[in-house]
């Protein structure tokens, strides 16, 4: 009879041999799959971890140019690069972040050839704007806890800069269009907040550049929530009408599509220089790029026992041609505390600067113009940038400080001799008084920028001799000349002025306003209105503080006085990144404030020629991605 459990234990052993065998492989494949799936994870990490890299270095790369510089330095070589003493240099060496737990490395390389004057192609964003382009690849390496890299990642991208001036309008804040005379604009407009879209009355207001704004686009004015007039914005082809309904409505993407791009609404918001850019040393945040970069910076020091109008080295020491101002330069630096200023209800304590005299100095005076180290000849930077300021205890807060610039029509030496181009630059109020780079032949028009926390404008007639009507208060002479007009008991004539009076006609007095001219862009603090249906800021067409009655709104004054209409002729551009931040006089229009001027506004063509921009012109930076690669070896 055969041993049947000799065989069972056989197979039995036989079974259990085969299961270990099965369990040996499920285990082998689980660890395989574990490691696979873990490698896979670490390899995900790394990758996310080698893009973040990527993104630092790049912003790195943007905020260098956003502060008028450029990166330099060299890039480690190519053959293992970040190794040892293969580190490179300056802006473009290596840097090791940690992400995630892992080190990650990275290193720049700059292409060649940068930069290039390139036209922002059409239908990108910014269409036919001109920009400097510069062009980098960002490498980027990830390692993990075992020492071995995870990613490797190049992104390649262009770094545009883009000058603000070739907007027509730009803001950093809500952007009103309200109560404006006809206005045609020929070229962009954009703002990093809300855009209110509305014209006066029968006016019509005209867009013939793309409008973008980073927030929501409105159809009415701010302050009052109604909508008059006519809005049109080019679509591309022609003028499209932007709906009137009779009050304050926010116009929809849905609608913003017919005009194929040429409007947008909830776009990126831009990053713009800061008003600290603009500061001397003294003020906190500073010194800023303009003080650094200026070829000439004058100060009036209010800290001495007398107020002294002095030059300044950058470094804020008394620049050596101290010695020889009042003889060399007589009569081109001055003081004065003689204009009151209605609106901020307050005399004004003035740097006066005689803009012919000055460049006359710098131009005709060999022991000048070799103690400062330039001639009007200059072009660094696309020409002369002078810098004037205020040092006083009130300096960093609202005050009563300005920079007065007179005799500034042609921008010249007596002789003709014209600058290459001119940036007039102050942190304080700026009153600009008659024409300015308006010059009879217009070969001599220059690119010229004004740019200052508060724009104030005070016409052709502000010096000349007007006469005052009867009854005259005690200190109001028959005939007024310069800043005896802008006394308050004048222009009051001897009433006290109501809170929150705007005056009228047949009880207050403004002296008579002529045509002036400005051809400059404008970089300014700019007052808006707060809230929806809040006390109105004066919108885009009051940028320039008016003081005198210029006959837009009427021509008859107290006693039977007559005025004559005069015209603001403005052509430039007009850039404003905040609300200004040394005078918070609220806006009011009519006597003993200003009647308004017949605006003739235009956006200066002659500014989307890249060489025609003026010196240092503020920009915006944005990065354009190229090409992004992963490599596998290296």
């Amino acid at each position: 009879m055969p041993n049947h459990k000799g065989f069972a234990l056989v197979t039995s052993l036989i079974l259990l041999a085969v299961l270990m065998a099965l369990l040996t492989a499920y285990f082998t494949l689980s660890q395989i799959e574990m490691s696979t799936a873990r490698s896979t994870a670490n390899q995900t990490a790394g990758f996310y971890a080698a893009e973040a890299g990527l993104n630092l270095r790049a912003e790195e790369v943007r905020a260098k140019f956003q502060g008028y510089n450029r990166p330099y330095g060299t890039s480690p070589s190519a053959t293992n690069p970040c190794v040892g003493s293969n580190q490179g240099s300056g802006d473009f060496a290596c840097k090791a972040y940690t992400v995630g737990g892992r080190r990650v490395s990275s290193y720049v390389v700059e292409a060649p050839g940068n930069p290039q004057i390139i036209r922002i192609p059409p239908g990108e964003r910014y269409q036919n704007l001109n920009a400097q382009e510069y062009r980098y690849s960002v490498f980027s390496q990830a390692v993990g806890q075992e020492n071995r890299p995870e990613a490797i990642l190049e992104m390649r991208f262009k770094s545009r800069a883009v000058p603000l001036f070739q907007f027509a309008i730009f803001y950093d804040q809500d952007l009103e269009f309200n109560r404006t005379a006809p206005m045609t604009l020929a070229g962009p407009v954009h703002t990093n907040s809300d855009l209110y879209l509305d014209a006066g009355g029968s006016a019509t207001l005209t867009i013939r550049g793309q409008v973008t704004a980073a927030g929501t686009i409105y159809r009415g004015n701010k302050a009052s929530r109604g909508s008059t007039g006519t809005v049109r914005v080019n679509d591309g082809s022609s003028d499209r009408t932007v709906n009137n309904t009779g009050s304050l409505r926010t116009v929809p993407p849905s609608e913003q599509q017919n005009w194929r791009g040429w409007m947008l609404g909830g776009v990126e918001r831009l990053t713009v220089p800061a008003p600290e850019t603009f500061n001397p040393p003294w003020r906190t945040g500073g010194p800023g790029e303009y003080w650094n970069k200026a070829d000439l910076r004058v100060v009036l020091d209010l800290t001495k026992a007398i107020p002294t109008v002095e030059v300044r080295n950058r470094d804020n020491t008394l620049h050596p041609i101290n010695t020889i101002l009042a003889t060399a330069c007589a009569g081109a630096l001055s003081s004065s505390n003689t204009f009151y200023n209605n609106r901020e209800r307050r005399y004004i304590t003035m740097l006066e600067v005689d803009l012919r005299r000055l460049l006359d100095c710098i131009h005709n005076d060999s022991k000048t113009s070799r103690l400062l180290g330039f001639g009007l000849d200059d072009a660094s930077d696309g020409g002369l940038v002078l810098h004037f300021s205020v040092q006083g205890s009130d300096s960093d807060v609202v005050n009563g400080y300005g920079v007065r610039i007179t005799n500034a029509k042609q921008l010249s030496a007596g002789d003709g001799t014209a600058v290459k181009g001119l940036s007039l630059v102050t942190d304080q109020a700026m009153y600009v008084q008659g024409d300015f780079n308006a010059p009879t032949d217009p070969a001599q028009w220059r690119p010229a920028a004004l740019m200052a926390d508060s724009m104030n404008l005070l016409s052709n007639n502000w010096s000349n001799g007007v006469s005052y009507p009867s009854p005259r208060p005690a200190g109001c002479t028959a005939t007024l000349a310069g800043d005896a007009k802008s006394r308050p008991e004048c222009r009051l004539r001897g009433q006290p002025l109501p809170a929150g009076d705007n005056g009228n006609d047949t009880t207050r007095w403004l002296p008579q306003a002529a045509s002036t001219t400005i051809n400059a862009a404008v970089l300014s603090g700019a007052a808006t209105t707060p809230v929806q249906g809040g006390q109105e800021g004066g919108g885009v067409h009051n940028i320039f503080r008016f003081h005198e009655h210029w006959g837009s709104n009427t021509t008859t004054c107290c006693s039977g006085v007559s005025y004559t209409t005069a015209t603001f002729r403005y052509t430039g551009s007009i850039v404003s990144l905040a609300q200004p931040r040394n005078v918070n006089g609220p806006f009011f229009l009519g006597p003993p404030w200003y009647q308004p001027p017949v605006r003739d506004w235009t956006f200066d063509t002659r500014f989307n020629v890249y060489e025609n921009l003026p010196p240092l012109s503020p920009r915006f930076v944005y990065l354009r991605q190229e090409l992004f690669m992963r490599q596998f070896e290296r």
